[in-house]
């Protein structure tokens, strides 16, 4: 289902994650306005695919190569605006970054800075000053891209209340000023070889039967072999667009119990731009 003029916003926290449900992590952290987010919403995994030539098994991404896969490309190739405006129907991306280690080449212009000085409220200024030009909110989608300044637990901390402070004044503009923000947020490990329990199912299958192969092992028509560790994890939240599932609050484990299965990350952005009326419906 596609919705008029929604305000959709992509964050992703490049690195959150180092370790399976690191619990040091989560200790006495006030993430309230990021649990919401989950409670309210659902979630998913993100499966990657190898880069070619790679084992699957040892498969280590850079920043630049998830974002590519985020965006709806392959890993290595050279990602440009006009090559992103192209496959979603000339949507324009408005990216936010606290680090250089991606880039949208020839999208500059649309590109803002968010330095060690820039609160939450900054930030939500600049976005949503970003939809107060459009003619169109459906024409524009805005990333933020937030990677800790470490892979320190402190610094992951950090960022986590960041954002926690930025979703906190997205979701009151929503409510106290009726602006129709669709919120996503993507959550990544800072590291290739992390493994995290699969999906089992609590019904017994006779041995008679084959399961069908997943859909997360085709992709345009292709069998392809995505990797079994380090899925990123999706968490969805708008009042109409999205349903609610049995996640409650932020932490992997809890993440895992989400209704949207497991994707490809190559497959995910498409879900957005369906819902901004930039791409046809796609699968099932």
């Amino acid at each position: 289902m596609s919705y008029k003029n929604i305000r959709c916003v992509l964050v992703w926290l490049d690195g959150a994650f180092s370790s399976f449900n690191e619990k040091e992590l989560y200790r006495d952290l006030d993430l309230s306005f990021i649990n919401t987010l989950v409670g309210n919403g659902c979630a998913g995994r993100l499966l990657t695919l190898p880069n070619e030539g790679d084992n699957n098994e040892k498969t280590c991404f850079t920043s630049q190569q998830l974002f590519n896969q985020i965006l709806g490309f392959e890993s290595n190739i050279t990602l440009t605006n006009d090559l992103f405006k192209e496959q979603y129907s000339q949507l324009v991306l408005k990216l936010f970054s606290n680090n250089n280690d991606i880039e949208l080449k020839g999208g500059n212009e649309n590109r803002g800075v968010i330095d060690e000085n820039t609160t939450p409220q900054q930030l939500f200024n600049f976005v949503e000053s970003e939809y107060q030009k459009a003619k169109n909110c459906n024409d524009i989608i805005t990333v933020v891209h937030i990677k800790p300044k470490s892979e320190s637990i402190n610094d992951r901390r950090d960022s986590l209340l960041f954002l926690n402070s930025f979703f906190k004044i997205l979701l009151e503009s929503r409510e106290k000023d009726a602006h129709d923000y669709y919120i996503n947020l993507v959550c990544s490990y800072n590291r290739g070889s992390v493994d995290i329990a699969t999906t089992t199912h609590s019904i017994p299958i006779p041995s008679t039967f084959n399961l069908p192969k997943p859909s997360t092992q085709f992709l345009n028509g292709k069998e392809v072999n995505p990797n079994k560790q380090s899925p990123l994890f999706a968490i969805y939240n708008h009042p109409i667009l999205t349903r609610k599932d049995e996640t409650e609050v932020f932490n992997e484990e809890e993440l895992l119990k989400g209704s949207n299965g497991s994707i490809l990350l190559i497959q995910y952005l498409k879900e957005l731009a369906f819902k901004l009326n930039k791409v046809p419906k796609y699968g099932a």
